[in-house]
């Protein structure tokens, strides 16, 4: 089995330009399958879906389609075989923040001569929560109904969700920051796509322009970069997650996949080339303005900014060895489990509230009270010491402290504070720099020689606070440092849609096979694990920070109006989660942390246990145990359109194996325990996340058979011989 969402919406989707179109399944590569006579696009299930998505539809002109969501225009194929994941506008105001666009017309058509003509505008969703009588005292904006970004946001605990009026109301009350124009049209020569952004108000910008995102399954595959004077450059999409650009100076690009030789031509600014799997994005993004230059850039009112991007198949080398298929309306899932990995269910963790005591719940749910607490403070925060203190009434068992600092002496004396808080436990303590985010080796001494002095045996920690990115980009400079190491993850960090939040998962055992040579026989430590980004790691200004109370203001993320998503309580993120501790669980990850305990970022959002939070219980019963192997029929992995994500560990009652249906559509799972007799088996405990006991029947051979919803994570539980 996977650890792979697939699937876009079941419903048929509007199209342009080609009739009525279908979803389906992602099969492998992002090759599009066909039901009925038309291709089909992936997609998870609907509760993690953005407005953009469920509204996407497909365009078609010749022997090119694709999936327009708004200002982007997802899955492009010719003839058949996929070519980019997107060709999509983005602006990066001077935090590096993505601005939602919303689309407010669509026209034309494809193969039309003027093409297909997306129009709208760019709003600061920051300014628009602060827009007089927008939303309720403590709220903010988080995204945008046609955006392709989240349509949620944060408000005191208690009140009602920030819902799609309120959201609208606060738009309306903010002048546009931006007008824009993507035209889209295919021709015997390729398919050209343009963007035409204009400033409508001043503001400061690091990017505005086309991007295109490649495959993933690319990497390994030959490149051919074309420069701006004319001149070629032969490399490859890297292997190994890329630390840095692995093109630059970029003026086209030619690959070959899927028995096609393709171009992509870019004009209108000078390009280069990220890894985007270090933010556990399911691509490699070729973008414009190169980061080498200043940033962040004036724009002034009726500036005008074009980019362009044309795509061609220059030679289809033989027709596209894939096969398109009708996928069942309920599909067949069969998961072997087997013996012992030889690894262990790392310690579970959960991240210290940091919201405040008015949003605590009147009753914690006992299955989160066993839970282990990481809290990451900062000590210029007013009182910070009291966010350590509750931490350590509310964990089960020590804590293992976060701190960020700006050098060696103020890391050693916030480690002997929180080191000298009476009945404060702590397992281990991590410090980071304000300014890289990573342990700088000062402030390891530092803090080394705060626990030599207070002789208790605990655990420093180092490596980043923030992404896998700034991992992979500085861990030279802590290869003297032999501890242990840690990074974080957030799906969100480029694409707010419920596509990406599904893909990261296969990028995050990636980036877990990364950190793992990387770390070279260290232990890490990986987490917090959440929605959205706790802190802009690259903004260029200032963060909130608390005037005189955390507990009472909240602190860190509670503080940042964009990092709370409308999605902590859907249903289908205890799948994700399956999913996820499905890729992160292996040697030598001694410990994960996913969401926070309590609160609009929590396990437990107001007096219910979510979906997740379900889930991460049954992981911590789970944690130190043994790890058995899980693969699809004849013990196979499990391709990449598997929708089903499984995880399977041996536990002092007998086998235990969760399981997460990420794809839109019903699973017909088939169990094969391990060690099966012909003997008739008992039947097994098959607990469902949602709530209730789902009903299962077993054949002759010791199989048990299940139906698994979308969405739905499920324990199943397996009687001992």
């Amino acid at each position: 089995m996977s650890d792979v969402g697939g699937g876009r919406d079941a419903g048929a989707v509007p199209s342009a330009g080609g009739g009525p179109a279908s979803a389906g399944a992602r099969v492998p590569d992002g090759v599009p399958s066909e039901r009925g006579g038309e291709v089909v696009f992936a997609s998870p299930p609907e509760d993690l879906l953005t407005a953009a998505e469920r509204g996407g539809r497909v365009v078609s002109g010749g022997d090119w389609r694709a999936l327009l969501r708004g200002e982007s225009l997802d899955d492009v194929h010719h003839a058949g075989r996929p070519l980019v994941r997107a060709v999509r506008l983005v602006l990066r105001d001077a935090d590096w923040r993505t601005l939602p666009l919303e689309a407010e017309s669509v026209s034309g058509s494809l193969d039309a001569p003027e093409g297909i003509v997306v129009r709208g505008i760019a709003r600061d969703p920051l300014a628009s929560a602060a827009a007089p009588g927008a939303a309720p005292s403590g709220a903010a904006l988080s995204g945008t109904a046609l955006s392709g970004t989240a349509l949620s946001g944060t408000a005191p605990f208690g009140t009602a969700p920030f819902g799609t009026e309120r959201l609208a109301a606060a738009r309306l009350a903010v002048a546009p920051l931006a007008s824009w124009t993507l035209t889209a049209r295919a021709d015997a020569d390729g398919l050209v796509v343009r963007a035409e952004v204009r400033a409508e108000r001043a503001f400061r910008r690091n990017r505005i322009g086309l991007v295109v995102l490649h495959p993933p399954a690319l990497a390994g595959s030959p490149l051919v970069v074309e420069h701006p004077d004319g001149t070629r450059t032969s490399t490859v999409f890297p292997e190994r997650i890329a630390p840095h650009q692995p093109a630059r100076d970029v003026a086209a690009l030619e690959w070959e996949a899927h028995a096609g030789r393709f171009r992509v031509e870019l004009a209108g600014d000078v390009f280069e080339m990220e890894d985007q799997r270090n933010w556990t994005d399911a691509s490699f993004k070729t973008y414009s303005t190169p980061l080498a230059l200043p940033f962040p850039v004036d724009v002034e009112p009726g500036e005008v900014v074009v980019s362009e991007a044309r795509l061609t198949c220059t030679l289809p080398l033989t027709p596209p060895p894939v096969t398109f298929v009708t996928r069942a309306r309920a599909s067949h899932r069969r998961v072997v489990t087997g013996a012992t990995t030889g690894d262990r269910i790392p310690l579970v963790t959960t991240m210290a509230s940091t919201a405040p005591e008015a949003a605590r719940p009147a009753a914690l749910d006992p299955r989160l009270a066993r839970s282990p607490l990481v809290v990451e403070v900062d000590p210029a925060t007013p009182r910070w010491t009291d966010a350590v203190e509750r931490a350590g009434r509310e964990s089960a068992g020590p804590i293992d402290v976060r701190i960020v600092a700006t050098d060696a002496d103020e890391a050693e004396a916030a480690v002997a504070r929180v080191l000298s808080l009476a009945g404060v436990e702590v397992a281990r303590v991590g410090v980071f720099s304000r300014a890289t985010h990573a342990s700088e080796s000062d402030l390891l001494d530092g803090a080394g020689r705060a626990l030599a002095l207070a002789g208790r045996p605990i655990e420093l920690l180092g490596g980043v606070r923030g992404h896998f990115t700034e991992l992979n980009r500085t861990h030279e400079r802590l290869s003297a440092w032999r501890g242990p190491l840690a990074f974080s993850i957030t799906p969100t960090m480029h694409d707010l849609g419920g596509q990406q939040i599904a893909e990261s998962l296969a990028m995050q055992r990636l980036v877990r096979e990364d950190a793992t040579r990387i770390a070279d026989g260290r232990d890490l430590h990986v987490g917090p694990v959440t929605l959205r980004a706790r802190f802009n790691a690259v903004a260029t200004s200032r963060a909130a920070r608390v005037a005189r109370d955390p507990l009472a203001e909240g602190y860190g993320p509670h503080l940042d109006p964009l990092a709370t998503d409308g999605r902590q309580a859907a249903a289908s993120l205890g799948a994700w989660l399956v999913a996820s501790a499905s890729a992160l669980a292996r040697d030598p990850v001694r410990s994960a942390c996913w969401f926070e305990q309590w609160g609009p970022r929590g396990l437990q959002v107001g007096e219910a246990l979510t979906a997740a939070g379900v889930v991460f219980a049954w992981l911590l019963e789970l944690a130190g145990h043994e790890r058995l192997a899980v693969g699809g029929p004849d013990g196979a992995a499990g391709g990449a359109d598997d929708a089903v994500a499984a995880l399977a560990a041996a536990s002092d009652a007998g086998p235990v194996v969760l399981l997460g249906n990420l794809g839109h559509e019903t699973a017909d799972v088939e169990l094969v325990p391990p060690g099966r007799t012909p003997a008739p088996p008992a039947l097994p405990t098959v607990e469902s996340a949602l709530g209730g006991v789902r009903d299962a029947r077993a054949d002759v051979h010791g199989a048990f058979f299940f139906a698994l919803a979308p969405g739905e994570a499920v324990r199943v539980r397996l009687m001992r011989a």
